[in-house]
């Protein structure tokens, strides 16, 4: 809808007339012929309605009140129209008429949305996890902070969204909110998923990523070398909670698993096959079974830190994400090792220095970590290819 193509035309109803001889004032919105009424809440006496100029032959100071209050609605209406359109290219008469009385939409997407997230959250070790609820509250916070900026309104119709919405607001991700390209697609993951259940649910005729290309940047994934992982591994560290998150990280570079899942691994995930200890969970992201044999450094750091728990079937009591990336950050000073250190990092040291470089066949790799497709280790494969080809680099200039 373009706002040139729309019109106010005002009107009075005179089959309303009050006692008082008054007939009420009806706005009327136009667009290509379909047409929305609403009440002005005006009145005024029918003998100086001009119908012509649609408005009140002033006599007093009354009529010239009615006037400005018409003169405001038609202002009104054009900003509504102007802020709809900032949003999205395809609204309608309904969406002006309800932005007008201030309703929220009755098909409004960001009730869904929310309808949506509570429906994850009773999933929450049921497929989905913790972390991917979090990132939906955080994708429709960036919504509401998009609609309210661009149209003044809290919420929105499902019925015009569409590719100009989607690109409106990737453009505001980047720009307004300064998120990092791959930042920005988390939160447009989350909107397409919820778009995509709209669509199941017959609310919408078309999802708009159905046109609209998510488009990534490469990153490479940050991992310690042999050497690296050898230093962090060593150093003597006198501060116990610094030692402490030292020994979770090195863990997790020998099995491979995530900070969710070392957090929520209890007793009942090690399993004895051939004699040998192994770690059977299901991951807390996907909900796929990771099979991981247990390494004799892990096996030491999971023996150290045992009789600490014993009255707790959590294996580690390991602190927030937040305050053990911190402490990292403290572990690499020390250990002089110039990377940034995150608890992450240590799932990509499993699949690259530990695993694929010492020759662990990629499928093997791919189930020790969980992943749901080879295509996610392969990632790490082209990383260690990237490293061969890199070290390959001095010997083809010397021969």
């Amino acid at each position: 809808m373009l706002e040139s193509d729309f019109q106010v035309v005002f009107y009075l109803r005179k089959s309303k007339s009050t006692k008082r001889g008054e007939a009420p004032i009806y706005m009327r919105l136009v667009h290509f012929g379909v047409q929305k009424d609403m009440a002005t809440k005006l009145k005024c006496n029918p003998d100086r309605w001009n119908s012509q100029l649609k408005m009140v032959n002033a006599a007093d100071k009354a009529d010239l009140a009615t006037n400005n209050g018409l003169m405001d609605l038609r202002i009104k209406v054009g900003e509504v129209v102007s802020q709809l359109s900032s949003v999205k290219s395809n609204f309608t008469l309904v969406d002006v008429k309800d932005a007008l009385n201030g309703k929220m939409a009755s098909d409004g997407f960001l009730e869904f949305f929310q309808v949506r997230i509570d429906e994850l959250e009773s999933l929450v070790g049921k497929g989905y996890s913790k972390s991917t609820v979090t990132n939906y509250k955080s994708a429709k916070k960036h919504l509401e902070k998009f609609i309210n900026e661009k149209s003044r309104m809290s919420e929105v119709s499902m019925r015009g969204l569409d590719y100009h919405f989607v690109d409106r607001f990737l453009s505001f991700l980047r720009i307004v909110q300064g998120c990092q390209t791959n930042t920005a697609n988390k939160y447009l993951r989350a909107l397409r998923a919820v778009l995509y259940e709209a669509k199941k649910r017959s609310l919408i005729v078309k999802n708009p990523f159905e046109n609209f290309s998510i488009k990534y940047d490469r990153t490479s994934r940050g991992y310690l070398s042999q050497l690296e992982l050898e230093a962090v591994m060593t150093k003597e560290i006198g501060v116990e909670r610094v030692r402490f998150v030292r020994d979770m990280f090195v863990f997790a570079c020998f099995t491979g698993l995530a900070y969710a899942d070392i957090k929520e691994l209890k007793n009942k995930h090690f399993v004895i096959r051939n004699g040998k200890k192994w770690i059977v969970k299901p991951r807390t992201k996907s909900n796929v079974e990771a099979v991981i044999p247990l390494l004799k450094g892990a096996e030491r750091i999971m023996n150290k830190y045992q009789s600490e728990n014993a009255q707790n079937d959590i294996v580690f009591n390991i602190p927030s994400n937040q305050k053990v990336n911190a402490y990292l950050k403290e572990v690499a000073d020390l250990s002089e090792v110039d990377k940034n250190l995150t608890f992450h990092m240590a799932r990509h040291t499993f699949a690259t220095t530990v695993t694929l470089t010492n020759n662990v066949p990629i499928e093997s790799v791919s189930k020790m970590l969980g992943h749901s497709s080879i295509k996610a280790t392969q990632i790490y494969a082209k990383v260690v290819e990237s490293k061969l080809e890199k070290d390959m680099e001095l010997v083809m200039d010397m021969y």
